[in-house]
């Protein structure tokens, strides 16, 4: 009986039928050291601090006579066009220019975007210091409400058609997100799953390989 080099299905199926405790073992090893690895890199993470600023958007006189939810519904839409107009240049640029930094920086710092069920806005900062944070967004926030007026302004549109937005929550405060135990515990435990499932798939592979039994012709030993 001869015996050929096993193929890749072979020794797939070798690694589920051969379980080893040893394997397993060294396997659990090398995931935990990995995944301690992972914790103290996101631990040595450098600091980052988010704020976050709330606008509201009306129109008390067009509101107050609204016969139905259409006065609503045309605020929720317009709360989407300014989230997206805060990050190019038309918002970001004058706020930008009012910090003396590049847009890019806020642009790539803030995240605007509508809170469901409400006509709020929410405007959240990110920067490597508390001040830095606490001062992008509630600069993002100021600088939604003048570009608002000013459009209104340049456009002449009517005082009963003008809708407002207003600061309801100040970026008074900032948290820091990194480095943070809680992400480290995740980026530990996902580490940890990954790596042992590889360290033991490897492991079984690089074992002794699998023979597997060549198929002779039932005639060979006619010839």
């Amino acid at each position: 009986m001869t015996s050929t080099r096993p193929t890749l299905a072979d020794r797939t199926r070798a690694v589920v039928e051969r379980f080893s405790f040893r394997n397993l073992t060294f396997a659990v090893g090398i995931a935990a050291l990995l995944a301690a690895m992972a914790a103290v890199v996101s631990l040595r993470a450098p600091e980052r601090y988010e704020s976050t600023a709330v606008l509201v958007i009306d129109n008390p006189r067009a509101l107050a006579v609204a016969g139905n939810d259409g006065t609503v519904n045309k605020l929720d839409r317009l709360r989407g066009k300014y989230a997206t107009l805060a990050s190019t240049e038309a918002i970001a640029g004058p706020v930008a220019e009012g910090l003396g930094v590049p847009a890019r920086a806020i642009i790539g710092s803030t995240e605007v975007f509508a809170a469901p069920s409400t006509l709020a806005l929410v405007v959240r900062a990110r920067g490597g210091e508390r001040e830095v944070a606490v001062t992008r967004a509630q600069a993002m926030a100021e600088g939604i409400v003048r570009y608002v007026e000013a459009e209104h302004e340049e456009n002449d549109v009517p005082a009963e058609h003008r809708f407002v937005f207003e600061v309801v929550q100040p970026a008074a405060f900032a948290v820091q997100t990194s480095p943070s135990s809680e992400r480290a515990q995740e980026a530990a435990g996902l580490t940890f799953v990954v790596a042992l499932v590889a360290a033991y798939v490897v492991l079984q592979m690089v074992r002794a390989p699998v023979v597997v039994p060549a198929v002779v012709p039932a005639d060979a030993d006619d010839r």
